[in-house]
């Protein structure tokens, strides 16, 4: 059923929420507040109804076309369609209904503007990616488990991109659609450091790499992990690192490619700038410990 309803607001998950003639909750993804759209129902709740959008009647301002090739099959993004100044509001008015809805006392100034990025794409320095029946890597489309395939994604890092082509090339002709079910890659932000992590199915009882990737070897560390591949094993010389100054002192931090780490090393920067200046003034001196597991 189709119907043209008017977006109040965006939700966490990048929803648009609107009110049907019957007063029933509709939310629809690719929406902007204050849209008129026309959109319609793909799923019926009690309380609720899942739309998509048909066309956009009346634009919003901040509405532009998504850079994106991929953006509205696969599900890895949902803001591309707004300008990124208003990405940045949007996720401000969604911390605040949070905290709200939670019961929590906002500041008297309310929610602080968020924190945007300087770079909004090629920051990632990490991607996850699932493979479809012919062996093509790629990201799932929203809320399902169909692969979309990709051989280049807006925010990840060039050099991850370019190893992401050539995957894309070459494990469609390699037959791993029945050996691997997806792949992690890996970019150490301070050096040159590269590392493809294979995911092997329960039914190879041997995994090897495949022929066509051994090339790799020479500038990506390759390694298997799965329920018949040796785990726990460290790969050799697997160690990212990010180098950054703050208050004129030069800082490193390494890890190893399996521990958890933020996907944003600028960003990731910024955080820790911001979280020092509001423990204490900035003529103070004292060691700040950072207890969280991985590398927050």
């Amino acid at each position: 059923m189709e119907q043209t309803i008017e977006i109040k607001k965006v939700i966490a998950g990048g929803l648009g929420l609107g009110h049907g003639a019957d007063g029933k909750a509709v939310m629809v993804p690719g929406v902007l507040p204050d849209e008129t759209v026309t959109v319609t129902t793909t799923r019926e709740h009690r309380g609720y109804v899942e739309a998509e959008l048909v066309r956009v009647e009346t634009p919003s301002p901040d509405r532009i076309s998504p850079p994106c090739p991929h953006y509205g099959s696969c599900g890895g993004c949902d803001l591309q369609h707004a300008a990124y100044p208003a990405q940045l509001r949007l996720k401000q008015a969604i911390v605040t209904e949070s905290l709200t809805r939670a019961h929590l006392d906002l500041p008297a100034g309310g929610v602080e503007p968020t924190l945007g990025a300087e770079a909004p794409f090629g920051y990632r320095h990490r991607l996850r990616l699932h493979l479809d029946a012919d062996g093509r890597p790629g990201f799932h489309r929203a809320g399902t488990n169909e692969v979309v395939p990709v051989a280049h994604c807006l925010l990840a890092t060039e050099r991850l991109n370019q190893l992401l082509a050539r995957l894309a090339e070459r494990l469609p002709a390699s037959g791993v659609a029945d050996r691997f079910s997806g792949l992690e890659l890996f970019a150490s932000p301070a050096d040159g450091t590269t590392v493809l992590v294979l995911q092997t199915r329960l039914t190879d009882p041997a995994p090897t790499v495949p022929p066509s990737l051994a090339d790799l070897a020479d500038q990506v560390l390759v390694e298997l992990v799965g329920p018949a591949a040796r785990q726990g094993a460290t790969t050799p010389g697997a160690e990212l690192r990010q180098d950054f100054t703050m208050d004129g002192r030069s800082y490193t931090l390494t890890w190893d490619h399996r521990c958890f780490f933020q996907v944003n090393p600028a960003q990731n920067e910024r955080l820790v700038a911001l979280a020092l200046g509001l423990l204490a003034p900035r003529d103070q001196q004292f060691p700040v410990l950072d207890l969280f597991c991985g590398m927050g």
